[in-house]
């Protein structure tokens, strides 16, 4: 947690846990919540009493309370009410109201005194506010700092003060404290469901910072808030129209915002949106139309106040859509609600058009009581609604979300089509082609059991991983499970030590989001890492259940295969990675030296080339080597020169390492210079001709570095978050159309090197989680004159 959202929770969450305590206190009390249903007119003077001005739109048959517009109320609950306040008043009516809430009053019209009761416009329990505070202090905790999770809780939080009333008591501070809070939340609440709105997901939110002062005009809000409640400062009724006129827009605002959020975002950022907007289907529009039919006609104020109860689902979604959004398959749970909601319209009509109509014919020709004929059709015409959603939600999920059928499609046709595979080395090599012809992804590693070691048997992806021991502690714990596992469960067994520092770092460097175990018998003889989708989604609980099918299958076909045949081709197969996978660090290794494998702190540098594949096309093979090789030379002099070390080439991308494999005091610094002297040469000479541009992500942090024993040789290799983070970094130099992109690690300990690179707050980073704040270099020559 940073320390922002620590202050809002030690501050904000006392202040929710008091007001909702109090609030269910109320509720459950002799006074519970109610408002006073007259407006008055207070007089200063003590023979001054307060004037009856008009009456609360919502209060139930206020027309039998006697009163009129200009009565003196001379006493409320037999106490004299000459020269009193608001405050006051709504004490002596809170004090003296029966548990049904009424209370007398003596009033004067034309000279004459009379007396009548009046009754409290008692306010339903509500429990939506213990819900948005329990969300927004989950927020807080579960939401890794993220800007999105801090908005919706400092929303939530200011919602639950307009949900959580506690005056109705006849204390006088909790009358006091009760409205005022209640202001409180109407002053903060919209403008603060707005900024969230615009927030979330932070993928697509805005970058301009003017956007987020618009909702704040919103501030009217409590003008209309308080006239509704004391007939003040403007007309109760135009008071009352314009606090649902105004609660309308807010939620219109919101969906509106989330809509056009939805065309921004990257995948994951839609899945967020969609488990929002399910949850504004299923409870903020039942809310909507409650206020609409209020403004309507006052008299429905108890349908609004139901319909406001429905929204207490909302938080849920919202928390889920924040730090939980994999949770369900929200597509599928889309497209059954739809189905079904559809089916039950169709069978509502059949009902009202044919059934009752036909019920009421029966009923007079046979003698059977109507209802009964009635509830006849209901059943009739709801017997198919499961059969016909079972064949109908397929053909809406095809019809709504193409991309993620065809894949499901093309998992079932890859499970079907495992058991033709008769010869070992097919299984394999084919379940790679066609696991990234289904799910295509950023990284593909299957790892087959040769000898006492795991080796990538089928590698696709920028960076190809070592072998790994064949008894280590994550083949042991994939022969405990019996389906494929997600990125969470694999980082939580890290988290709790169970996973080896390499095997960790293997995982994190592939940015594995499923690792799928397939077995021979009793041995675990391969398993697939799977990257993150190239579209950017997660991996559906679908995904997961087709790809343990699928793996399931080449369990089976493993088991028929020969034995010596199988080794002989998974020999083979390796052969033919061994050309990718990276070389040693050459001038170390011929000086003896050892690189025991370990993890140590280093800054990676990653660059790659803007346009390389379309520019590549279009011109000879000669052409391309001839490109690459300037490229390859030029960066590679610049590392050296700065104290690097190269780690892989692949085609128009590079990795290098500083800080290893020996130590490097100034390791960030050495890495920003290097990127700098580097980006020059290639505009200067080396990419001139081509009219090519390349861009420079840099990450520092720890990683696994040194040599592994990879079946038949020895890898120097560098693995791990920081590495996956880097080539991350990179890819944004082609969002922001920048050279260079850095983290907050590289730029703290580079110093004055970097002193001219701009913050960019709250960026979400292709694979993880968490937002993070980048530093941009806008331009390196105009750097370079400025130093």
């Amino acid at each position: 947690m940073r320390p922002l959202d620590i202050a809002l929770l030690a501050t904000l969450g006392p202040v929710w846990l008091f007001t909702t305590l109090l609030s269910l206190d109320r509720s459950f009390s002799d006074h519970p919540p109610a408002l006073l249903p007259i407006y008055v007119e207070t007089r200063e003077g003590p023979d001054r009493e307060p004037r009856v001005r008009g009456f609360l739109p919502a209060a139930a048959a206020h027309d039998d309370f006697g009163l009129a517009p200009g009565d003196r109320l001379i006493a409320v609950a037999g106490q004299p009410t000459a020269g009193i306040g608001l405050v006051d008043l709504l004490q002596l009516a809170y004090r003296g109201a029966n548990t049904e809430g009424r209370f007398p009053v003596v009033a004067e019209r034309d000279g004459r005194q009379f007396e009548t009761v009046v009754e409290l416009a008692r306010l339903r329990p509500n429990f939506v506010s213990p819900l948005l505070g329990l969300t927004a202090v989950l927020a807080l905790l579960r939401g890794r700092g993220a800007r999105a999770a801090r908005a919706y809780a400092l929303a939530a939080f200011a919602f639950s003060l307009i949900s959580s009333p506690i005056f109705g008591a006849p204390d006088r501070w909790q009358i006091v404290l009760g409205y005022g809070l209640m202001l409180l939340g109407v002053t903060f609440s919209g403008p603060l469901i707005l900024r969230a709105a615009l927030l979330i997901p932070a993928s697509a939110a805005p970058r301009r910072r003017w956007i987020y002062v618009l909702p704040w005009i919103l501030l009217l809000q409590p003008v209309a808030a308080a006239s509704y409640l004391f007939g003040w400062p403007l007309d109760p009724a135009h008071g009352r129209a314009a606090l649902g006129v105004i609660s309308i827009v807010i939620i219109a605002g919101f969906v509106g915002i989330q809509a056009a959020n939805y065309f921004r975002a990257d995948a994951r950022g839609r899945r967020q949106l969609r488990w929002i907007l399910y949850g504004i289907a299923v409870s903020i529009l039942p809310m909507a139309v409650g206020y609409a039919m209020f403004i309507a006609d006052p008299e429905l104020y108890a349908v609004a106040q139901w319909a406001a109860a429905a929204s207490g689902l909302f938080p849920i979604f919202v928390l889920i859509a924040l730090v939980h959004d994999h949770l369900l398959d929200i597509d599928r749970l889309i497209t059954g609600t739809m189905v079904y909601i559809g089916l039950a319209g169709v069978v509502f009509a059949l009902v009202l058009g044919i059934g009752m109509p036909l019920a009421a014919w029966l009923s007079v020709h046979t003698g059977l009581h109507e209802t009964t004929m009635a509830a006849t059709f209901v059943v009739v015409f709801a017997l198919p609604v499961p059969s016909l959603a079972r064949h109908g939600q397929p053909w809406l999920q095809k019809t709504v979300f193409r991309q993620q059928a065809a894949a499901e499609a093309a998992l079932r046709d890859l499970r079907g089509e495992v058991g033709q595979w008769a010869e070992p080395r097919a299984i394999f090599s084919g379940l790679g082609e066609r696991l990234e012809a289904a799910l295509p992804t950023e990284s593909l590693g299957i790892y087959v059991r040769m000898g006492q070691s795991y080796a990538p048997a089928y590698a696709s992806g920028l960076l190809i991983p070592p072998a790994l021991a064949g008894e280590g502690a994550l083949t042991r714990l994939l022969l405990d499970v019996d389906a494929p596992v997600p990125a969470r469960q694999w980082q939580r067994w890290a988290r709790t030590g169970r996973l080896a520092a390499e095997e960790r770092a293997l995982l994190e460097h592939l940015g594995a989001q499923v690792v799928v175990p397939i077995r021979r018998g009793d041995e675990l003889k391969a398993f697939a890492c799977l990257g993150p989708k190239k579209s950017g989604d997660l991996f559906t609980a679908t995904d997961l259940s087709l790809l343990e099918g699928v793996a399931d299958r080449v369990s089976l076909a493993l088991e028929r295969a020969d034995q010596e045949a199988l080794l002989a081709d998974e020999r083979a197969l390796h052969d033919e990675l061994s050309r990718y996978v990276p070389g040693v660090v050459s001038e170390k290794l011929e000086q003896g030296s050892d690189f025991s494998p370990g993890e140590t702190e280093v800054s990676v540098f990653f660059i790659d080339l803007v346009g390389y594949t379309a520019r590549s096309m279009g011109q000879s093979a000669e052409e391309t080597f001839r490109m690459v090789n300037a490229y390859t030379e030029a960066v590679s002099a610049r590392v050296r020169e700065h104290g690097g070390a190269i780690v892989e080439f692949h085609g128009d991308g590079l990795m290098a390492v500083f800080g290893a494999p020996r130590a490097l005091e100034a390791k960030e610094a050495a890495a920003v210079t290097a990127a700098r002297a580097a980006l020059e040469a290639l505009e200067e000479g080396a990419l001139a001709s081509f009219g090519l541009r390349a861009g420079v992500g840099i990450a520092t942090g720890s990683a696994f570095v040194g040599n592994i024993q990879a079946v038949d040789r020895a890898i120097w290799s560098v693995l791990g978050n920081t590495t996956n983070l880097a080539a991350r970094l990179g890819g944004l130099t082609r969002d922001f159309q920048v050279p260079i992109v850095i983290d907050e690690a590289t730029r703290r300990g580079a110093g004055p090197v970097a002193d001219d690179f701009e913050r960019e707050r709250g960026v979400m980073v292709k694979g993880r989680e968490d937002e993070l704040d980048v530093y941009l270099l806008r331009e390196v020559r105009a750097a370079r004159r400025a130093a």
